[in-house]
């Protein structure tokens, strides 16, 4: 896999925000004297999060413990027979969980709401298709279910408490849901500016596995920027 991979695809969906950030140094450039001090601030603040946000997404998509792909190995104590990939919509999981576990019957399902889930960055990544079943479809007795840096669209706890509790529901009695996202946290807010208040802090998660009763059994910073939370299914 490339290198560069997750960084072209952060690129891809988000081309406008970098696109402004460029723009804005341009502007400041070209001002008039007198505006050319406020306005090379603001370029170099938004300079500064395009430059820190790519190669942090470079670093930890493309050349960390994440980008390699064999974390999810240690999480499971037995390889698991059926595995749900939850995203919504865009599926990086599915492939890497059919080359570890290739005798696994894997269920892609795609959590995407048009109402809620209104970030343009969403429309392009999807492409306008459907990519897996619908949560409602979610089969039961999932001995692993991977929710990999999409949860965060979830933006309201009432829709968190139904998703969380549905996954819950479908896991086996000895299942494991592994949650992976970027925290709305010091780390992420250095490097993503403003865009970090579009992930979710600690506490909204915590406060989602407790909606869903879910038993938080492991949590553990995988990067700086990315966290980790494997839990099981209600007692």
């Amino acid at each position: 896999m490339s290198r560069f991979a997750g960084v072209g695809q952060v690129l891809r969906f988000n081309w406008p925000a970098y696109a402004g950030a460029a723009g804005l140094v341009a502007i400041a450039m070209a001002a008039p004297r007198r505006w050319r001090r406020p306005l090379a601030a603001v370029a170099s603040a938004g300079a500064w999060f395009a430059v820190a946000s790519l190669v942090t997404t470079n670093v930890v998509y493309d050349r960390s413990e994440y980008a390699r792909w064999e974390w999810p190995r240690l999480l499971l104590s037995r390889p698991p027979r059926r595995v749900a990939v939850l995203h919504a919509g865009l599926d990086n999981v599915s492939g890497h969980i059919r080359r570890l576990w290739p005798e696994a019957e894997i269920q892609v399902v795609d959590f995407y709401d048009p109402v809620a889930m209104t970030e343009p960055a969403i429309a392009r990544a999807r492409g306008g298709r459907r990519h897996g079943d619908d949560l409602d479809e979610l089969r039961p007795s999932q001995d692993a279910a991977f929710i990999v840096l999409a949860a965060h669209e979830l933006r309201s706890r009432s829709d968190r408490a139904v998703f969380f509790n549905r996954i819950g529901d479908a896991l086996a009695t000895a299942g494991r849901l592994v949650l992976l996202e970027h925290l709305r946290d010091l780390p992420n807010a250095l490097v993503y500016g403003p865009g970090a208040w579009h992930f979710l802090p600690r506490s909204d998660y915590l406060a989602a596995f407790t909606d869903a009763r879910l038993t938080l059994l492991e949590e553990r910073a995988m990067t700086p920027f990315l966290r980790l939370f494997i839990l099981s299914r209600p007692a």
